[in-house]
C-alpha cells in the first residue's frame, strides 16, 4: 500500500485476494491478535463489499507488541511465502497477492496526540485512537471482518470527501493536501542532499 501514484502493478485476482485475506486474517483471529482491515481493502469494503478493481496488494493493521507472535504464526501458512520487511511491516505472498501487516505504535508523543504510528523508511503514517475502537465490523466479499471504527469518517480523512467515488488509476484517491506533503518532503530531501554534497566539496577544498 502506497498513497502515492505507484508504476503499474500486476492487478490482483480476486478469488486468490478472497483466500489469502480469509486464510491470513482467521489464523490471526482464532490466536486472538488483534487485526483490522484498513486503507484500500476497508476502502472497498466500506464502498461497494468488494476488493478495489485495480489494487494491486491488502491491507491489515495489528499493534506492535504482537509483532513476534503474527510472524511466528504466519510461518504455518505452508502455501504463503513470508517476507519480514523493514521496519513496521511484514509482508505475505500468496501468487501474485501481496498482503501487507502494518504494525501501530505509539511513542511518548504519540500518546500525548492519542494517536498511534507505523513507518516504513522515511514514510510515518498515523493514525488516531478514535478510530481504532474495537468491536467494529464491515463485509468483505459477504466475510464479517474487524475494522476501523468510524470508517466512514476515517476514510474522508484519508482519501477526500469523494472518497466514495471510484478512479480511473491506482493512487489517484490522493487527497491534495498528502499529495502537498509528499512534494515537499521529497523536495526537502532532495536540498538535504545537495547541501550534503556542497559540504563535503567545501571540506575537499573545491569551493
Amino acid at each position: 500500500m502506497d498513497f502515492r501514484q505507484v508504476p503499474k502493478v500486476k492487478i490482483m485476482n480476486e478469488t486468490d485476494a478472497d483466500y489469502c485475506l480469509a486464510t491470513v486474517y482467521g489464523l490471526l483471529i482464532r490466536n486472538n491478535v488483534n487485526v483490522k482491515i484498513c486503507y484500500g481493502t476497508l476502502l472497498g469494503a466500506i464502498r461497494n463489499g468488494k476488493f478495489i478493481k485495480g489494487d494491486g496488494d491488502i491491507d491489515l493493521i495489528a499493534y506492535k507488541e504482537e509483532e513476534i507472535k503474527v510472524g511466528n504464526l504466519l510461518k504455518q501458512l505452508k502455501e504463503m511465502n513470508v517476507v519480514v520487511w523493514e521496519d513496521d511491516i511484514i509482508k505475505v505472498k500468496y501468487k501474485d497477492i501481496s498482503l501487507d501487516i502494518y504494525f501501530l505504535t505509539s511513542n511518548l508523543i504519540d500518546k500525548l496526540l492519542t494517536r498511534k504510528t507505523w513507518r516504513h523508511g522515511w514514510k510515518k503514517r498515523f493514525i488516531n485512537e478514535l478510530y481504532l475502537i474495537d468491536g467494529y465490523k464491515t463485509k468483505l466479499n459477504g466475510k464479517n471482518y474487524n475494522c476501523l471504527s468510524f470508517a466512514e469518517e476515517w476514510l474522508k480523512k484519508t482519501y477526500g470527501k469523494d472518497w466514495k467515488t471510484p478512479q480511473n488509476k491506482r493512487g489517484n484517491t490522493l487527497t491534495l493536501t498528502t499529495n502537498l506533503w509528499y512534494l515537499l518532503t521529497d523536495y526537502r530531501k532532495y536540498r538535504i542532499k545537495m547541501a550534503r554534497r556542497g559540504l563535503r566539496l567545501i571540506v575537499r577544498g573545491y569551493l
